[in-house]
């Protein structure tokens, strides 16, 4: 072969068979392995640096062939790792610029659909790195006239990008090329790069929302950052990304009125009713944010925008697939018009009422919550009201029918969504009069209640929901005259509205703290959960409001107080001004008693004096309540707790808190600290300090015992590891008050919680921890009388006695075995206590109790049962040999425990020759223990009827003498 020759360099001779390895080495920038692509890319760099011009410019063409539409993602991924490693070895001339950066600027944006999903993140990333690459390469003057493709392309992709990778990328690609190539080709670079540097741009909502709004103030980019996002990223394939677009757009509208208004919506309009899905949805959400914030400036589309929700619902499009989104994009669409405040003729906002109501009760949440959005706006902005409140048509059309569909509604999707609709109504609607707002409050109490059920299933969802309106309300209306509204009434007088009365601010705690009680299980888990976190948020905001409206709880008032601000006659009134207030009062309670024939009620308050929402005994309710979810097992209730927690001690200080100094000590909510709630191992350690606090002590010993005898391991550790180290304190302070009043309280949750497993087991697992650890024993007790410790009662223990009562009652007739196994731990715990020798007549009455009771589970008609007890039976005795009266009887105590099979028939068969009763009676000779004859003969009760175990070759040889016959 004739060596290679060229007219402007040496004669190179280029072997043959380098053409199949540059062959072979192009065909690997295909593969689908990254690694071999990357291999493949710069074993090219290293064999094109030593070729000759023309044959190195022959592998250029053959890299910028794989940039195709017919190619894969891997070859886009390997021809831009190829050109990226060629320019950075200086092997990419001038002259192919003109033809290589429009490939890279599409490849910056490649993204191509497969099936839900889309392919292209990687050769995005690879298009940033040759855009790095082109920086060091290329001098800033050959450079120039392709700075502001390329400068776009990397701003767009830096801003706009899914990927947290490729947005860094092209934030790093965008910095070299402004610190190699000067801020004179890149405008504002420097400005940028200061408010989109790698780690703001990590942050997807923020780079969309905020850092877009910034570098679109240089009018050099603004109409690319437009056009990518009405072009692409309205429509693209992740609905996620589409809302951020639309949310961008919005934002930009303020920089460009004009253009948004003539161009942009006018564009969107007119792809409202694509059939492509995500056109059309990215065309509503867009429409309805450019509009929010354009308000009435877009006459000229007016009638257009407002046409939107009926050429939709007209065209069947919530129908089918995607349905379910678009029903959301309008209704995110009526929110924006509503806010924007677009002239509505009447028949235009019945019809939009309507489509709401059909979404409300739509059963994907998502829907119902956009509707009900779009609701509040809809009835705020729009539908007037007279100085009386709603016309009859009206108050039917919205409130009534909304409350009778919560009410009487077996469908659980509607239910849900008018209970939030109830919450969304404004002031006008809903507190036009005392009357109005008392029946609202009063039918979401009721059906906020545990036992209120949606046709023949209770709901936790819908419990979930008047909580929350509830809430909604509390903020809309306000407590007392603490948020008073004045509307423009039809009549030309203005409608005052009515805030929330005493008495239904202590009907609405009253529900709340039932609420929180809430503890229903279903498949789904504990959905009780749910209400119990929407009620922590309500009584946070209904607290707030009431101590608002309590002027005299008020900081402000108490400093006016202090400086003097108030004189005496002034709260109280001079003498002859009470005299007559309690003339004219007295006069009223007489007339009534004598109208009514009932009994006279007198109770004198000075008018002058405000009325007060929130006292000591509410606060010590509301704080104990958040300390018991504080306690508890659930992460997510913790956090939510702790937090409101916080808020209320420190950021809003509300007064009349009990103990307010050790409670923040204790719990460490200083200002300024933040806290992380949800980890078992902190909060325990903080919330057993609090257990301290009297008027806290049974709520935190409530959650607490939860979380102690719960499945989750992190949290049984931690809260059990706290309470431990809270007993072992406590014995070593000599605290024997706190140690016997947590008895006390254990036993006083057993008897609130009788036969409810929830409660009764954890605090069963938490009894049997404490006396595992000697905090319950009878000795200490002693030792305390011994000290003179104050609350200690001179006679001797009862929680012993007392408890065994309790789990006696418990295990009559339970058939749960892990309530069996938790009453049998207690049991045994109170087996290891009993000592014969020295005891008088009462302790030997109640070992025998205790013995009697363990050798009654002996023949529990559960063998699983038989078998653990009897296995524990052995461990105490082990412990503890004083449980056997006879001495010279232990060894075949425990024989006859060892040898017996508990788990065997309770009756003697030809398998078994003796029974699991005789060896029971057996055992309790051995132990002492006297049993009664009926004990003793009594029989183990099975449930049904016994199975009769048939033989198989019997029924087999009675079909083969049927057979024969």
């Amino acid at each position: 072969p004739s060596p290679s020759s060229s007219t402007s360099e040496p004669h190179i001779y280029v072997p043959p068979e380098l053409e199949d390895v540059v062959d072979q080495l192009l065909t690997g920038l295909r593969d689908r392995d990254t690694v071999v692509r990357w291999s493949a890319a710069k074993g090219l760099g290293r064999i094109t640096e030593r070729l000759p011009r023309e044959c190195a410019d022959d592998v250029v063409g053959g890299i910028l062939e794989l940039f195709s539409e017919e190619e894969t993602d891997s070859a886009w991924h390997g021809a831009n790792l190829a050109l990226a490693e060629l320019a950075r070895r200086g092997l990419l001339l001038p002259f192919r610029l003109p033809k290589i950066v429009p490939i890279i600027v599409k490849a910056i944006h490649y993204d191509v659909r497969r099936g839900q999903n889309s392919v292209g993140a990687h050769v995005r990333d690879a298009a940033c790195y040759v855009c790095w690459a082109f920086a060091r390469a290329y001098s800033p003057e050959v450079m120039k006239p392709f700075v502001a493709d390329l400068a776009e392309g990397m701003l767009l992709a830096a801003l706009f990008d899914r990927e947290i990778n490729c947005r860094r990328a092209a934030s790093a690609a965008f910095q070299e090329n402004v610190g190699r190539q000067g801020n004179e080709n890149f405008s504002h670079g420097i400005e940028i790069l200061t408010a989109a540097d790698y780690f703001t741009l990590g942050n997807r909502v923020k780079a969309f929302t905020e850092i877009s709004c910034f570098v679109a103030g240089f009018e050099k980019y603004r109409k690319g950052i437009i056009g990518h996002l009405t072009q692409v990223k309205l429509f693209h394939w992740d609905v996620e990304i589409r809302l951020l677009a639309s949310k961008g757009l919005g934002n930009l509208v303020e920089l460009d009125r004009d253009y948004m208004a003539d161009v942009v919506l006018k564009e969107l309009i007119g792809k409202v009713c694509d059939p492509d899905l995500l056109v059309r949805h990215g065309a509503v959400l867009g429409i309805a944010e450019i509009v929010k914030v354009q308000g009435s400036n877009v006459s000229a589309q007016h009638a257009a925008i407002t046409n939107v929700v009926v050429e939709v619902e007209k065209a069947r499009l919530y129908r089918g697939k995607g349905g379910e989104i678009m029903r959301s994009a309008i209704c995110r669409l009526i929110e924006c018009v509503s806010l924007a405040q677009l002239p509505l003729p009447v028949k235009t906002q019945v019809r939009l009422l309507d489509s709401v109501d059909d979404c409300i009760k739509h059963p994907l949440e998502e829907i119902s919550v956009s509707a009900v959005a779009g609701l509040r706006a809809l009835l705020k902005q729009y539908f007037p009201v007279a100085s009386t409140g709603p016309s009859s048509r009206l108050h039917s059309r919205v409130f009534e029918k909304y409350a009778k569909v919560v009410e009487e509604e077996d469908n659980a999707a509607a239910t849900r969504g008018f209970a939030l609709a109830l919450g969304c109504l404004p002031a006008k609607l809903i507190a036009f009069n005392p009357e109005a707002l008392e029946t609202a409050v009063n039918l979401l109490c009721k059906c906020a209640d545990i036992n209120f059920k949606v046709g023949e299933e209770p709901d936790a969802e819908t419990r979930r929901n008047c909580v929350k309106a509830l809430t909604e309300i509390v903020k809309t209306v306000g407590v007392g005259e603490n948020k008073i509204q004045t509307f423009s009434g039809t009549d030309k007088k203005d409608l005052v509205s009515v805030g929330l009365s005493k008495a239904l601010v202590e009907k609405i705690f009253a529900t709340l703290f039932f609420c929180m009680e809430d503890y229903s299980m279903d498949k789904r888990g504990d959905v009780g959960s749910w209400v119990r976190c929407a009620t922590l948020n309500a009584v946070e905001t209904l607290t707030l409001e009431a101590v608002n409206a309590s002027k005299s709880l008020r900081p402000d008032a108490a400093d006016n107080a202090a400086a003097g601000g108030e004189d005496e006659d002034e709260v109280l009134g001079t003498l002859a001004e009470r005299m007559q207030l309690l003339d004219e009062d007295i006069n009223n309670v007489v007339l009534a008693s004598v109208q009514s024939s009932s009994p006279m009620k007198y109770e004198w308050r000075n008018p002058k004096v405000p009325e007060q929402y929130f006292d000591v005994a509410t606060s010590i309710t509301v704080l104990g309540l958040i300390l018991k979810q504080l306690a508890e097992k659930l992460d997510n209730v913790r956090d939510l707790a702790g937090n409101i927690l916080h808020r209320l001690l420190n950021v809003d200080k509300i007064p009349l808190v009990a103990d307010r100094v050790f409670l923040t000590e204790a719990l460490r909510t200083k200002e300024g600290e933040t806290m992380n709630w949800a980890s078992p191992s902190t909060t325990f350690t903080m919330i057993i300090k609090a257990m301290n606090i009297d008027v806290y002590h049974e709520a935190i010993v409530e959650g607490l015992a939860v979380s102690v005898g719960g499945l989750t391991e992190s949290v049984v550790k931690s809260s059990a590891a706290a309470l431990i180290d809270w007993v072992k304190t406590m014995k070593k302070l000599k605290g024997w008050r706190h140690l016997a009043r947590l008895g006390r309280t254990l036993i006083g949750l057993m008897r609130k919680f009788e036969k409810n497993e929830r409660i009764v087991v954890p605090v069963l697992k938490t009894v049997h921890l404490l006396l595992q650890n000697e905090a319950l024993r009878s000795e200490d007790r002693r030792t305390a009388k011994e000290n003179k410790a104050e609350d200690v009662e001179e006679e001797k223990d009862s929680f012993g006695p007392t408890m065994l009562k309790l789990i006696k009652a418990e295990a009559h007739g339970s058939k749960s075995y892990k309530k069996i196994v938790a009453i049998v731990d207690v049991g045994m715990d109170f087996v290891s206590e009993i000592e014969w020798g020295g005891a008088d007549d009462e302790d030997k009455a109640y070992f025998d109790e205790i013995l009697s009771f363990i050798f009654a589970l002996l023949g529990h008609p559960f063998p699983k049962v038989r078998k653990y007890v009897a296995e524990q039976l052995y461990v105490a005795l082990l412990e503890n040999e004083g449980a056997v009266k006879d001495d010279s009887k232990y060894d075949d105590a425990c024989s006859v425990i060892l040898e017996s099979a508990w788990d065997g028939e309770v009756e003697a068969t030809e398998e078994q020759e003796v029974g699991v009763r005789v060896r029971r009676n057996e055992l309790a000779d051995l132990m002492g223990v006297e049993l009664s004859e009926k004990a003793r003969a009594k029989r183990v009760a099975k449930k049904g009827k016994e199975k009769v175990k048939k033989d198989e070759l019997a029924s087999y040889m009675s079909l083969v003498k049927e057979a024969g016959r």
